[in-house]
């Protein structure tokens, strides 16, 4: 393939990217008192998180009653046949589970007893082995980043060390893994398996594949910012107005590139590709550099969380944006409108728990986030 100029735009938008980036640092760090710590009373009332914890497992039931088996256990690849598997009702609400996994691990660093610390470790590895019996790896990425996210905030704690290193080999060990399983060739003594394995730079190889055949606006069918509003509207809200969901998401990139290049997968192909083909260079630099900013702007409010759950939240958005640069615009838009639908959810229960009366341990806590 030709890179050379191809390079240099994904390069450009990159920088542009990392220049939002360094723009929100510069206004937000001034306003942060970041080596304060947080306050260990921050939590959520206890029925609202008893739902949240056992969502994984209704999950599972769900999963398991409409599919019949567990794909990550079939022994054969079945990557040809994962996207057209029926998978339950509440399949579409995974990223649930990642809340569940960041709340259990909230627990685990909290605790000064060793027995609980125990049982968050076990819980965390049920939740994520049931969160990956469908051998698809993105709610498991999300965890492990929000985890590590949630981690550096609550300790306040922000320099390179170990605990990096160990927390990104375990990422690339289960990462691998589940793909092995998926394929149904996981063998310890093959080792270049695991070079094969790590899916690192496809993004940029396709944004090059179609660099070279197509230019920006001319892509058959594809329309970006339509495919977003699909993906995030609830399908009634969108049957309202005169829309069909399902026509609108299949205007995104996955679906757009897997028909240019005949495929019967959808391609990732990451938001720089998506933004370049749909603005070109100007509209679509303009908008990563917006989304640089964005992510800054998430990271600002990480700090001023005022609850345990709006923390929780936050570092998942945190991590749903920061792997949407490798990954598909609508999937993250899909998710982040599930991730609304709990706070609101949580919101409302907080608002009419008690007779109807606001919880006075939350005003407390706001007044709280106020002096530090």
């Amino acid at each position: 393939m030709e890179v050379e100029d191809g390079s240099i735009i994904y390069a450009f938008f990159t920088a542009l990217l990392a220049i939002g980036f360094f723009i929100g640092e510069y206004y937000t760090l001034s306003k942060l008192e970041i080596h304060k710590s947080l306050s260990p009373t921050l939590k959520i009332d206890r029925p609202f998180i008893f739902i949240l914890l056992i969502f994984p497992v209704l999950w599972l039931i769900s999963f398991v009653k409409s599919l019949g088996f567990l794909p990550v256990l079939a022994g054969v690849d079945i990557t040809d046949d994962m996207y057209g598997m029926s998978y339950g009702p509440l399949y579409g609400y995974s990223i649930i589970n990642s809340i569940s996994i960041v709340l259990v691990y909230s627990m685990l660093i909290r605790s000064d007893k060793m027995y609980i610390k125990i049982l968050c470790i076990l819980y965390i590895v049920m939740i994520m082995a049931i969160s990956s019996v469908d051998s698809k790896r993105y709610v498991l990425l999300i965890s492990l980043l929000s985890m590590f996210v949630f981690n550096k905030v609550w300790k306040r704690s922000f320099r390179f060390d170990f605990f990096i290193l160990v927390y990104a080999l375990v990422g690339a060990i289960l990462y691998i893994a589940l793909l092995g399983l998926r394929q149904g060739n996981l063998d310890a003594n093959d080792y270049n398996q695991y070079f094969e394995n790590l899916a690192i730079g496809v993004e940029y190889r396709d944004f090059i594949r179609t660099f070279n055949d197509f230019e920006p606006g001319k892509i058959p069918h594809y329309n970006f910012e339509r495919s977003l509003i699909g993906a995030f509207l609830n399908v009634d809200i969108l049957n309202f107005f005169g829309y069909d969901k399902k026509e609108l998401t299949l205007q995104g990139s996955a679906y757009t590139w897997m028909t240019i290049f005949n495929s019967s997968l959808g391609i990732r192909t990451g938001l720089i590709s998506e933004l370049y083909f749909a603005y070109d260079l100007i509209g679509g630099g303009a908008c990563i550099l917006l989304f640089g900013l964005l992510v800054n702007y998430v990271s600002f409010k990480i700090h001023k969380a005022i609850s345990e759950l709006q923390l929780v939240l936050l570092c998942i958005v945190y991590s749903l944006l920061l792997l949407s640069v490798m990954g598909q615009s609508t999937a993250t838009v899909g998710q982040l409108c599930i991730l609304m639908y709990v706070y609101f959810a949580y919101s409302f229960y907080k608002r009419f728990s008690r007779n109807g009366k606001i919880n006075p341990t939350i005003i407390n806590l706001q007044n709280k986030a106020h002096t530090v």
